[in-house]
């Protein structure tokens, strides 16, 4: 396995573990207006990016666009979120 996924992955599953179980299983990390940020090697990105990333076991890549299927902006629930 890639070492920069693993990395990934294992920023991912932190991140998990932060957010917060509300109806309809979204796990929010932030608000809907302002999804938390994070920096991971040296690039600023919003956390459910990297959580989406990681969970379709894909490197983060610039203008690569996440899909929030709940609609929620501050959800970081992996099957919620479709890269």
């Amino acid at each position: 396995m890639n070492t920069e996924y693993e990395g990934a992955a294992a920023v991912a599953m932190a991140l998990s573990e932060l957010g917060v179980e509300y109806s309809e299983k979204c796990m929010e990390l932030g608000t809907q207006d302002v999804p938390a940020r994070i920096q991971w090697k040296g690039c600023r990105m919003r956390a459910y990016q990297l959580v989406a990333w990681s969970h379709a076991d894909e490197i983060p890549m610039p203008k690569r666009v996440v899909r929030h299927l709940c609609n929620n902006r501050a959800c970081i629930n992996p099957t919620h979120l479709k890269v």
